[in-house]
């Protein structure tokens, strides 16, 4: 955690912000924590038994140092998934006003946190940085399903279908695993194309089966999509009527 900073412990978090931090902003932080993870925990039909700890960076060079890399001002991430706490990161709206927008935070806040229920699910851990060795759970299907949830805990069926399209349309031969290698970079120009590739390719798995058993089976689906396979509907197609048909 960031010296210096204080912390607040409340359900369902443990929330760590800068002593100079505005009070008003600590008060909206937990109460979007609060709408965020019951949000996916009554989607998933899943209670999480890792702390969550949620830090807000007062300032970009606080949020840069901490993490050890740029990101942009609004970013937010999980950095950090252990065997009994996790962590999601934020920045304040000192640092970006775009921060300070309840829909979008909450939102983010249900993305970040549906992150670290794949890793609890798949007896995944993970820390920033590590190449994922010890994730079970490709990134393409754990970055998919948080911003399906995502989308859907705002009532965007614009974005999902957006996404379905994109999946669907798809013309180049970008593999499972590039569409994860370009997910964990966050300075890749094309991450925000794989991020909308991987939501169309798992809401293209809801259609077929309902989120809760998607979510039960996550460790299956994973083993069903080669990873060296073109990222596409067939692929997909094989994987489900492997697992569910």
């Amino acid at each position: 955690m960031p010296q210096g900073y204080l912390s607040a412990p409340s359900d369902p978090c443990i929330l760590w912000t800068s002593p100079r931090e505005a009070i008003g902003h600590r008060t909206c932080l937990l109460s979007w924590v609060t709408d965020a993870a019951e949000f996916p925990s009554e989607v998933l039909e899943f209670r999480a038994s890792r702390g969550l700890h949620v830090v807000s960076f007062l300032t970009n060079e606080a949020a840069r140092c901490a993490l050890d890399r740029d990101i942009l001002a609004t970013v937010a991430l999980a950095p950090y998934a252990g065997e009994t706490a996790c962590l999601v990161v934020v920045q304040s709206p000192t640092v970006d006003l775009q921060n300070a927008d309840p829909i979008r935070m909450t939102g983010t806040f249900v993305h970040e946190i549906a992150h670290q229920f794949a890793a609890e699910k798949t007896a995944s851990t993970r820390r920033l940085g590590d190449g994922n060795r010890s994730m079970h759970v490709l990134a393409w299907l754990n970055g998919g399903l948080a911003e399906l949830l995502r989308y859907t805990f705002l009532k965007d069926a614009a974005r999902i279908d957006a996404a379905l399209r994109e999946f669907r349309n798809a013309s180049d031969r970008l593999t499972w695993r590039d569409i994860g290698r370009l997910l964990d970079d966050l300075a890749d120009g094309r991450r925000a194309e794989a991020s909308g590739r991987a939501t169309g390719a798992v809401a293209e798995l809801a259609r077929e089966v309902e989120i809760p058993r998607l979510f039960d089976d996550l460790l299956d689906v994973d083993r069903a999509v080669p990873p060296a396979a073109v990222c596409a509907v067939p692929s997909l197609e094989d994987a489900w009527h492997l697992l569910f048909s």
